[in-house]
């Protein structure tokens, strides 16, 4: 369902012509966090950002070769990294519920002034409201991409002559990275994750979750399991992870029957024998609804995300 809304969103998008464009300046930092500032641009002559939109529509919604066309489906948000889904949070979720404040103030008060060449943005946003199907939908797209740029090897041709074009020019690309409809943040690829610096948040979850079942007796080994689970991809294996799971691991009995199925070590005390990197690795993923059992073989699997059937 999600994808028709977002399909009907870009196919929309040239039936008003109150678009604004900004360019945006994304600045991360470990004292402030994230902060954002806009820069609003106008485009000329008259219509040429409508012909900007307009290609974005096309390119994205019409033929066999749409940009939308990729996309299997529409996800919530879970940390894994399939180019294939669009992953969805609500503007509420607390992996970027400060950034996406912040980010709407910047927008809604932009920069006017200044040499917007010299602004330092890393992307551009398109702003408007549309009546898509008989509702209003707030809608930004942004595509996360130094807009501004210097040409290199480029002409234009002048009186018999081609010169060469080497000032800082306007360049917006083709393609979106993050679309907000109303306070839903869609994602279509995963560079979109930047414009909330998600990483942050994803390995501030996986300390607070480490630290947790460190501190939860079961497992055996702590310091092996907090190098491996707060290194190369498991913290963002954490964003998933399952409460639930977690608290009923605490049980003895059942944490020998699921050590049983996903093939965990236990030492004498009946804890999680977690010295090696693959034990570590295996409880992550149960813990954070990777490792499930296929029902046909009863053998347990590794899946990329789960959702409901």
């Amino acid at each position: 369902m999600s994808l028709a809304i977002i399909r009907s969103v870009l196919g929309a998008l040239t039936t008003t012509q109150a678009w604004t464009a900004a360019l945006v300046k994304i600045k991360n930092s470990k004292r402030n966090g994230t902060t954002y500032a806009a820069r609003g641009i106008t485009l000329a002559p008259e219509g040429a950002l409508s012909r900007v939109i307009a290609n974005l529509s096309k390119v994205y919604t019409e033929g066999n070769n749409a940009y939308l066309g990729k996309y299997a489906s529409v996800n919530d948000y879970d940390g894994s990294a399939d180019s294939l889904k669009v992953y969805r949070l609500q503007s509420t979720s607390e992996l970027i519920a400060d950034e996406y404040t912040r980010l709407i103030q910047a927008l809604s008060v932009p920069e006017m002034t200044g040499d917007p060449l010299d602004f330092a943005a890393n992307a551009y946003a398109l702003k408007a409201s549309l009546d898509v199907n008989g509702e209003e939908k707030n809608v930004v797209l942004f595509s996360l991409q130094n807009p501004i740029c210097v040409l290199k090897n480029r002409f234009i041709y002048e009186n018999s002559t081609f010169f060469e074009i080497n000032k800082k020019v306007l360049n917006l690309r083709q393609n979106i990275d993050v679309v907000i409809i109303d306070n839903m943040i869609y994602l279509l690829t995963l560079t979109g994750e930047k414009l909330f610096n998600m990483e942050r948040s994803y390995r501030a979850i996986c300390v607070v979750k480490t630290e947790d079942i460190c501190d939860s007796g079961i497992i055996s080994n702590v310091e092996s399991f907090k190098n491996i689970a707060t290194s190369g991809h498991n913290p963002r294996r954490f964003v998933a992870f399952n409460q639930q799971r977690y608290d009923a691991m605490k049980d003895a009995a059942l944490r020998r029957r699921m050590a049983a199925i996903f093939q965990l070590t236990l030492d004498d005390s009946g804890l999680i024998d977690t010295s090696s990197s693959d034990a570590s690795e295996k409880l992550i993923k149960v813990l954070c609804n990777k490792g499930m059992v296929d029902p046909f073989g009863n053998v347990p699997v590794e899946v990329s995300a789960v959702s409901r059937w």
